[in-house]
């Protein structure tokens, strides 16, 4: 079971990070893979998404969600399941305390 992980940084509040992972119609400028959306049912535990890559068609459904903290979306191509997991969590400013940046981890599992 091959496993990517890996933690960045962005000059934007969490709530702002948020509003981009949760809104599916930005997923095709970062999530990789996905070229187009279509057919989202919503962006809840069990809500799904419909997706294209390369001609293509995938769906994405929501597996958990924990606003602000967490959101983990199964995607699946044909018989090709993978899981990606999204941590967020503030920082910036000495020691953290501003909170005006956003950490982000990404663990992706295959």
């Amino acid at each position: 079971m091959p496993k990517f992980e890996r933690e960045v940084e962005i000059d934007a509040p969490v709530e702002k990070v948020w509003g981009v992972i949760t809104n599916p119609t930005y997923w095709p400028q970062w999530f990789p893979g996905i070229d187009s959306v279509a057919k989202v049912t919503s962006i809840n535990e069990g809500g799904s998404v419909e997706w294209a890559a390369e001609g293509k068609a995938g769906t994405a459904t929501v597996a958990k969600l924990v606003p602000m903290k967490r959101l983990e979306i199964v995607t699946q191509l044909g018989n090709d399941k993978d899981a990606h997991v999204f941590v967020l969590r503030p920082s910036g400013g000495l020691l953290g305390l501003s909170a005006d940046e956003c950490k982000v981890k990404l663990r992706w599992i295959h």
